[in-house]
């Protein structure tokens, strides 16, 4: 947020229905934020080589309307590579695209069209992963509404087919894609929060199935739909020292006595740690998670 007020005022867009618009640390150090610039509205990276002092200008992955972005960063999935796969959705045209950012040199790869729709507008949903094994996984919903798909590429983001679809009938659901930890290293897992059912679960994808099966993690959980502008109350990040995904969700926001609930997830359990608030004040939202080895950070408001 400290990186954003610098460049200028932000716009609606960056806080609506993106599960992973997460910035990236290099092993280097280099600081890469992404969001969508105001108030040309194009998906945007800036990097800083200072530990956040300083940030270049805004560089756009395209000039275009953006209503919604999400990024995922190869050393997330425990790939030994600085390549960031990047999704945005453009309002112009209705689709949602995908490119790459190679940290090594800053430069983008060809664009190509993960999902074509006819009508865009606020909210949604958008999030992107890798597999440990390679390959990506895109789910996008680019109208809160009745366009939504899930979408899978197995060559690097060249060509993507439709494989079993994690939304449902509720498209102001939320979710964070993220890699699963079976054997099977192209599996993924998706955390899936339910709007009409105020219920988080887990989906974990079997890639040789083309299959997500469903446990349940959490009930009782008051969204805030992705529509709105307070987004996101959850968070997730990939532990790969310990081989799970670890979960992070407020249990109702702007309400008092709510909590920001933590929980392990792998391929067979799903564990609660120690609540990290509990019995909140008035006003508290949004979330996010960082993970640095042993070190688990969370960040709220």
């Amino acid at each position: 947020m400290y990186f954003l007020n610098r460049i200028g005022t932000t716009i609606a867009a960056n806080y609506q229905g993106a599960g992973t618009l997460n910035p990236v640390v290099m092993p280097s150090g280099k600081m890469y934020a992404f969001f969508i610039n105001f108030p040309s509205n194009d998906p945007s990276y800036s990097y800083s080589t200072d530990y956040g002092v300083t940030w270049s200008a805004p560089v756009a992955f395209k000039a275009c309307t953006c209503t919604n972005m999400a990024v995922w960063y190869d050393r997330w999935s425990g790939i030994d590579a600085d390549i960031v796969h990047v999704v945005y959705t453009d309002s112009g045209v209705d689709d949602t695209f995908y490119r790459t950012l190679d940290l090594s040199n800053n430069t983008l790869g060809t664009e190509s069209t993960v999902f074509l729709g006819a009508s865009t507008a606020g909210g949604g949903a958008l999030s992107i992963t890798r597999a440990r094994g390679g390959n990506i996984m895109v789910a996008t919903c680019i109208d809160a509404g009745a366009e939504y798909d899930t979408r899978k590429s197995i060559d690097g983001g060249v060509n993507w087919t439709s494989p079993a679809e994690v939304f449902e009938a509720a498209t102001t659901d939320q979710l964070i894609l993220l890699p699963g930890w079976n054997a099977d290293s192209q599996d993924i897992q998706c955390i899936f929060w339910d709007a009409s059912a105020d219920e988080i679960s887990v989906k974990r994808y079997d890639d040789s199935a083309d299959t997500w099966t469903e446990t349940s993690i959490a009930t009782t959980m008051a969204d805030v739909v992705a529509s709105t502008t307070t987004y996101p109350h959850f968070a997730a990040s990939v532990d790969l020292e310990n081989s799970q995904n670890v979960l992070i969700a407020w249990s109702a926001v702007d309400l008092l006595n709510a909590d920001l609930r933590c929980w392990t997830i792998n391929d067979t359990t799903i564990t609660e740690k120690t609540a990290i608030i509990t019995d909140s004040t008035d006003d508290q939202g949004f979330a996010a998670l960082s993970i640095n080895g042993s070190v688990w950070t969370a960040f709220y408001c």
